[in-house]
């Protein structure tokens, strides 16, 4: 019970995140990401005028798929104390997925935003990848 509720919690936090991320108009969204440029930089990475929006642009990417990742992440584990791991990991998909689209219908009414379809398939990158790791540690413990 106490796993479930703090799963859930996690969900609906996340959930409100991404909304808040999503409703920022496409000048502030665009700063948020910079300071991560620049740590690049910092870190030793070529981060020329030329090489900037590649970068600025895989991070901001990168973000995309790890929210979702662990947007699944808590859902999966929500549902798994009422469903079976089959029915847990789809259902934890659906509802991401849904909700991936829905964030970028979203973004439709937000000022400098749209809504695109491409990164719906970049939030399902995080999703499936969640998935793919859960199905990998799952087949490691089988067979031990």
């Amino acid at each position: 019970m106490k796993r479930r509720v703090i799963f859930w919690t996690l969900s609906i936090f996340t959930m409100f995140f991404i909304f808040l991320m999503s409703h920022r108009d496409a000048t502030t969204s665009n700063s948020l990401s910079v300071p991560l440029v620049n740590l690049c930089g910092f870190l030793g990475l070529d981060v020329t005028s030329s090489n900037f929006d590649i970068i600025h642009t895989l991070i901001r990417k990168l973000g995309h798929i790890s929210e979702f990742f662990f947007l699944d992440f808590c859902l999966y584990n929500g549902l798994i104390c009422d469903f079976t791991f089959k029915k847990s990991v789809f259902l934890a998909f659906i509802i991401s997925f849904l909700y991936a689209i829905s964030d970028e219908f979203h973004q439709l009414f937000i000022p400098g935003r749209c809504g695109n379809i491409t990164d719906v398939m970049i939030d399902s990158l995080g999703m499936l990848l969640f998935i793919s790791i859960l199905l990998i540690y799952k087949n490691i413990i089988k067979s031990r």
